[in-house]
């Protein structure tokens, strides 16, 4: 432990010795170091930013919208969740987390309908969507999520599809093929076997303009309107600590020592069945993780989520859901 000036800093070999006391175990016959750095490793990464938020374990996302481009990948690896609503423009958009409750109010203007009749002598035809076709997009496992399929049966009777994944490209997985421009809408395929009777267009034309919302659902941030043009969008994200691997690693945040010196031990004590010990750390344990829910509560109080009772859409709230932490005074 080191004071110099400011705050108190402390080692992982300080947590060792604080869980070693509070355990009882003073040497490592029973209890290696490798083995409490483990269980140290199991609260830092896990526990504790599943419980709490803190702004010290965050980062900014950031990225440039592309026209017609409506969904983002969030970060994978050790990024967690985002923190507060995005900015686009240095603007806060209304975040939703809800599925249903962001298309009840951006409800998209999917099209299904006859966009051509085939005569069955070719599989060649041009297309005509309309204008600012929303793109498909591919997934965190990479698999295609096409906005954009076109179907017709072929002359042997089989259904041909081809469908997009926001490069401009149509295909169906095979030797059919085809490419679209989504800001004309204009659309050439090729089928892998001359078809007949209609061709179906599946699509979005919802119009491009500035996004004033987005929803977070799934890993994937989903931006309404659809973008229009380039915007810059920052995002606050929370991420997985890098775990501790010596005892002489610096515990970045001074504040979290004390809850990771109990809360450590009672993971301990519970592994063990050490319910003597349990009994003594429990309520300690439960004092330090209220210490860090006030730190949590002040860094983090503006970002309230709606419920039956505080609903700021409903309601009719003009500002920016997740910015005002406060429901509408009454009277």
């Amino acid at each position: 432990m080191s004071t110099g000036t400011g705050l108190v800093t402390y080692t992982v070999q300080d947590l060792i010795t604080a869980i070693r006391a509070t355990l009882g175990s003073s040497n490592q016959n029973n209890l290696s170091n490798a083995q409490i750095i483990a269980k140290i490793n199991e609260v830092w990464q896990f526990e504790l930013v599943q419980e709490f938020t803190n702004f010290s374990l965050c980062s900014m996302w950031t990225f440039m919208t592309i026209p017609g481009v409506d969904k983002y990948i969030f970060p994978q690896g050790n990024a967690l969740n985002m923190v507060k609503s995005p900015l686009l423009n240095n603007a806060a958009l209304t975040f939703y987390d809800s599925n249903r409750d962001f298309f009840n109010n951006f409800v998209g203007t999917l099209q299904n309908y006859i966009i051509a009749t085939a005569d069955g002598t070719t599989n060649t035809y041009s297309l005509q969507l309309g204008q600012q076709i929303t793109r498909g997009y591919k997934d965190i496992l990479g698999v295609p999520v096409p906005a954009v399929t076109i179907t017709a049966i072929g002359t042997n009777k089989e259904q041909q599809v081809l469908y997009d994944y926001g490069t401009g490209i149509l295909t169906d997985g095979g030797s059919g093929s085809g490419a679209i421009n989504y800001y004309t809408g204009e659309t050439t395929v090729q089928f892998a076997v001359n078809v007949e009777g209609n061709i179906f267009a599946t699509f979005d034309n919802s119009s491009w303009t500035r996004p004033v919302a987005c929803l977070f659902y799934n890993n994937v941030l989903t931006l309404r309107p659809v973008p229009n043009q380039p915007y810059f969008v920052q995002a606050q994200v929370q991420y997985i600590p890098a775990p501790f691997t010596a005892v002489s690693d610096t515990l970045p945040i001074s504040t979290l020592f004390h809850y990771l010196h109990y809360q450590t031990a009672l993971l301990i004590a519970l592994e063990i069945n050490d319910n003597a010990r349990v009994t003594f750390i429990e309520p300690r344990a439960q004092k330090a993780k209220l210490n860090v829910e006030r730190i949590t509560y002040r860094q983090n109080d503006n970002r309230r989520r709606s419920n039956q009772f505080y609903n700021p859409q409903a309601m009719g709230n003009t500002y920016p859901y997740m910015q005002n932490p406060y429901p509408p005074s009454v009277s």
